[in-house]
């Protein structure tokens, strides 16, 4: 395990690009975006991608730090510290709803695999948001239970459910009638 792991997210979360990481580096973001948009690249090994210059982020703004948490979660990492709205892919086209930049220590596996014998909890980042503690504790979402996780994923702002928990605990650890989403995405 990597004690710090910093990884591309991207809002639309493509799936693609669950698992592309590029290790530890003292680089991250600065105070303000850059005027060049950081840039999506291959890694030397061709195996993931990282950003070009992760120099070029921002800090992220309140209204989307959730959203950023999120993201950097569905790909494993624990939360974003930087946010560009004009950030590009790999061929230079504007990324919808911009790029996070990521850190935190690596976790496997990533919501989807199964459910896990802990179950996620909710926990506080901050004033408004709300974070699962350890998004590799969702397992598939059921499909008769898909649509009922859509809605309630885009309640929150989110565009879809990919992960489910039917053990997921509220804040004060009761658990949730109906079971926890993972959301993902932003609605557009």
């Amino acid at each position: 395990m990597h004690k710090w792991v910093l990884m591309l997210v991207l809002a639309a979360l493509p799936p693609l690009l669950g698992g592309c990481v590029m290790l530890g580096s003292p680089i991250g973001p600065g105070s303000e975006p850059g005027k060049i948009p950081p840039r999506l690249m291959r890694d030397k090994d061709n195996k993931g991608l990282r950003w070009d210059n992760p120099a070029a982020f921002g800090p992220v703004p309140t209204e989307l730090q959730t959203k950023g948490d999120a993201a950097c979660q569905y790909h494993r990492l624990e939360r974003a510290t930087g946010y560009h709205a004009d950030a590009r892919e790999l061929d230079g086209t504007p990324i919808p709803g911009g790029g996070y930049f990521c850190v935190g220590t690596r976790q496997d596996p990533r919501p989807g695999d199964e459910p896990g014998k802990v179950p996620p909890r909710l926990e506080r980042t901050g004033e408004d948001g709300l974070r699962w503690d350890n998004p590799a504790a969702f397992g598939p979402v059921p499909t008769d239970l898909q649509a009922k996780g859509n809605g309630i994923c885009r309640e929150v702002g989110f565009a879809r459910a990919t992960g489910y928990h039917p053990q997921a605990r509220e804040l004060d650890g009761s658990i949730i009638k109906g079971g926890g989403y993972f959301c993902v995405g932003e609605v557009k």
